[in-house]
């Protein structure tokens, strides 16, 4: 990305006051909202969004669940036929004209089943374990931010399973694969359960959130009446879909008799994930994000962008950077270097490359590492093996 080519040049300075997290993501750039409740991700936001769908990715296909994608609209018979329609009727988004019976998808328990199982005849093609990542649609009142939005991204998956030990392998397999999703965003999170285990929440402290909790050396409960209670969000979860018992839905076990699967459904919010990696990951030079979620590795500072030798050589830092992967910024907007290096620091980027007329003209750089004022020469080869 080059900061010079980006319209908005206000998102790429230090926000005056760190302000709450919804308004600090707004301020830094990374998401706006033209429709109230609909996000707009800018460049930098997406790719941290796009990082987060790739580590949910690579967990989930490590655990043995296959990624589909269903269409963004359901026919409201699905939510009618399990009796889940009275939960979310008055935030449906409906369709008009000759689609009225169809929705925005609210949800995907319903259809992730039926599409899951076409076919399904034997015990010996159980269990079945599919995932999806792709938008949700909620007509809630009072959006806020990217926690409460009518517009949600989000990680469904669902697990067929012929019997009871099964489903609590596959509830094993979906908790291993949320705590290494977890950790590898750097995000600490408090496991919630109810319902004998049956239902499993992952939540953060939010102001911003739904859920009342309460916080006891170290640990976190739901509240009770009359408690004092701090608000938490939820992250991700998993239940047993009752439901599924009331669709004709089954299998021939080895015995030859017609068994009932039971179904599992788990789910992982990606930009309530957003929105806890930068609550979380701060220092005192701004945000620093793990590795993995990183939008940039490299920020290279012409020292003169209006300067022909400057500008041309960091453009081809940048150029060969790009092209190995290594995911640069190009900081050439016309403004003092010392901005431009502390605005890098904010973000979290591991180092700058400085470029001046000595850098030119020996073919080497300036490497500064974040939050250091000293710096050293570099080759580019050099700076390549770095990140």
């Amino acid at each position: 990305m080059k900061t010079s080519k980006q319209p908005n040049q206000t998102w790429f300075n230090v926000p005056n006051e760190i302000n709450e997290t919804y308004k600090l993501m707004e301020d830094a750039g990374f998401v706006t909202f033209p429709f109230s409740g609909f996000p707009f991700f800018l460049p930098i936001g997406q790719r941290i969004m796009r990082s987060i769908g790739n580590i949910i990715r690579q967990e989930a296909e490590s655990n043995g669940f296959d990624e589909v994608y269903l269409p963004l609209i359901q026919h409201k018979k699905y939510l009618e036929e399990s009796g889940r329609a009275k939960l979310f009727e008055s935030e449906f988004m409906k369709l008009s004209g000759k689609r009225s019976d169809f929705l925005l998808t609210p949800t995907n328990e319903e259809v992730l089943l039926e599409r899951a199982t076409q076919g399904l005849q034997s015990y010996r093609q159980l269990p079945i374990k599919q995932f999806q990542i792709a938008d949700k649609f909620r007509d809630i009142l009072k959006p806020k931010c990217l926690m409460r939005s009518r517009q949600f991204l989000m990680a469904d998956m669902c697990s067929v399973d012929a019997n009871e030990e099964s489903l609590r392998k596959s509830a094993q397999s979906f908790e291993k694969l949320a705590e290494q999703v977890f950790r590898r965003m750097g995000i600490n999170v408090f496991r919630l359960e109810k319902d004998k285990g049956n239902y499993v929440d992952y939540v953060i402290p939010c102001n911003e959130g739904e859920t009342k909790v309460v916080l006891e050396k170290g640990k976190m409960r739901y509240a009770l009446p009359d408690e004092n209670a701090t608000k938490s969000s939820s992250v991700g979860m998993y239940f047993i879909f009752n439901e599924a018992g009331n669709l004709p839905i089954s299998y021939v076990d080895q015995q030859g008799n017609k068994q009932s699967v039971k179904f599992g459904t788990y789910g992982l919010g990606l930009q309530r994930c957003f929105h806890a990696i930068v609550d979380q990951n701060r220092d005192n030079l701004g945000l620093n994000f793990p590795k993995e979620v990183r939008p940039f590795n490299f920020s290279v500072i012409p020292i003169n962008p209006n300067k022909d030798t400057h500008r041309d050589y960091a453009n081809k830092v940048y150029e060969t950077l790009s092209r190995l992967g290594k995911n640069p910024l190009l900081e050439d907007r016309e403004v003092l270097m010392k901005k431009r290096a502390i605005y890098s620091d904010f973000m979290g980027i591991p180092y700058k490359l400085f470029i001046g007329d000595n850098e030119v003209q020996d073919i080497s750089l300036i490497l500064k590492n974040r939050g250091e004022d000293k710096g050293h020469k570099i080759s580019l080869e050099r700076a390549v093996e770095l990140a």
